[in-house]
């Protein structure tokens, strides 16, 4: 008896809730479609948003080695083309490769793709400011390109800075962003500015130790680099006894010394060293 009459409550109950079931929908439906409806938005945001940091991220990483190339040809061009031809395919590249760094710039919030941006930025720059000056490009202003070695180095330094100074950048973009400051303070023979960059790459214990030794050598040679020649004064020789007029000798004697140059010895890390270029305004 007990058995069958929770069987007969379960049925009322059962039955109950399916008279009430409409006048709840009635009341609840619409709550509960837009719980539904907010939950399928959020889960298409974030799929989306996902799908959206993969893209930006691939075309970052595309953007970067696109730069990291065309600095390259610029190499390349300066030692296979004429002076007019280069200039023009020179300001290409240049136009090229700040439109690819921007592309990461303004659209990427990936720390590494930032600092790498940052520093193919200023090896542009400092590619650039090392090239030899065209022959005739004094004459002919078509020739030269349209900023001074002088704003090339400032550009590159900007660049070099900001990648040290960029939040979660990898360290090997820092070391070598400090080595690109390093080059544009001894193009520019600030050595006590060339070593403090030179210093924190070897006092980093994360350096690794190809890096610190290039470091530790640098810092050696820029000793050398500094010390102006040494010339020694003429020699003369002593008064002979009973000599009418001293007798002297004509040819000063010369200790050579370590000469500088005004192109650094060493550039960034990550790109070739460019040909030496005279210190100067173009």
């Amino acid at each position: 008896m007990k058995a069958q009459r929770r069987h007969e409550l379960k049925q009322n109950t059962l039955a109950h809730s399916l008279e009430t079931l409409p006048d709840f929908g009635r009341r609840h439906g619409t709550k509960l479609l837009l719980v539904v409806m907010v939950g399928l938005l959020v889960t298409l945001l974030i799929r989306s948003r996902v799908a959206s940091s993969r893209a930006a991220a691939d075309q970052a990483a595309y953007s970067l080695s696109h730069g990291r190339e065309l600095i390259g040809q610029l190499q390349t061009s300066a030692e296979q083309l004429p002076p007019a031809q280069f200039a023009k395919v020179a300001q290409e590249i240049s136009k090229a490769v700040d439109s690819a760094v921007q592309q990461v710039l303004e659209s990427s919030d990936d720390p590494r793709a930032l600092a790498e941006a940052r520093v193919i930025q200023g090896d542009l720059n400092w590619h650039l400011a090392a090239m030899p000056e065209p022959p005739g490009a004094t004459s002919r202003p078509e020739l030269a390109l349209p900023r001074t070695d002088e704003q090339l180095l400032d550009t590159a330094a900007a660049a070099y800075k900001a990648a040290t100074e960029q939040p979660g950048a990898p360290k090997e973009s820092v070391t070598t962003a400090r080595l690109g400051l390093a080059a544009v303070a001894e193009n520019r023979r600030q050595w006590d500015q060339a070593k403090e960059q030179y210093q924190k790459v070897l006092d980093d214990p994360a350096t690794p130790k190809p890096m610190k030794d290039l470091a530790a050598g640098s810092i050696s040679r820029l000793e050398t680099l500094r010390k102006p020649p040494l010339i020694a004064p003429p020699a003369t020789a002593p008064v002979l006894p009973g000599a009418t007029q001293p007798t002297t000798t004509t040819a000063p004697t010369t200790t050579t010394a370590a000469t500088t140059s005004t192109a650094p010895a060493s550039a960034p890390a990550s790109a070739p060293v460019g040909p030496e270029k005279p210190q100067g305004p173009r």
